[in-house]
C-alpha cells in the first residue's frame, strides 16, 4: 500500500544518507538494508530495520591477520579503530543532517 511505499522510500533515503557519510572515510563501502519492515512482514507498528555495512578496509585487515602478517592484537587494534570512526562519523552526521 501507499504507507509501504513511504515507508520503503524513507528507508531508502536514510541508506543513501548513511552510504554517502560513511564513504567519506572510507572507501569502497556499500550498505544493504534487509529485514521484515522492507519486505512487507512487519507486524502492525514494528519498523525495524536492518543494515549490514561492508568496508573493504576491515576485509583487508582481516586477510592480513589470516596470512600471518599482522599479529592478533595489532588486528583488534586496528578492529577496534574502524567500528569507532564510523560510529563517530554517524554521531557527527546525526547531529547535523539527519533532522530532515
Amino acid at each position: 500500500g501507499n504507507k509501504q511505499d513511504e515507508l520503503k522510500k524513507s528507508i531508502q533515503d536514510l541508506q543513501s544518507k548513511l552510504e554517502l557519510a560513511i564513504s567519506r572515510k572510507f572507501k569502497g563501502v556499500r550498505l544493504t538494508v534487509y529485514g521484515s519492515c522492507l519486505s512487507g512482514l512487519a507486524l502492525q507498528g514494528s519498523h525495524d530495520v536492518d543494515v549490514s555495512i561492508y568496508i573493504p578496509e576491515m576485509y583487508e585487515l582481516k586477510q592480513k591477520f589470516d596470512d600471518g602478517i599482522n599479529s592478533a592484537k595489532s588486528f583488534e587494534k586496528q578492529m577496534t579503530n574502524i567500528v569507532f570512526r564510523v560510529k563517530n562519523c554517524l554521531q557527527y552526521c546525526r547531529s547535523e543532517s539527519f533532522d530532515d
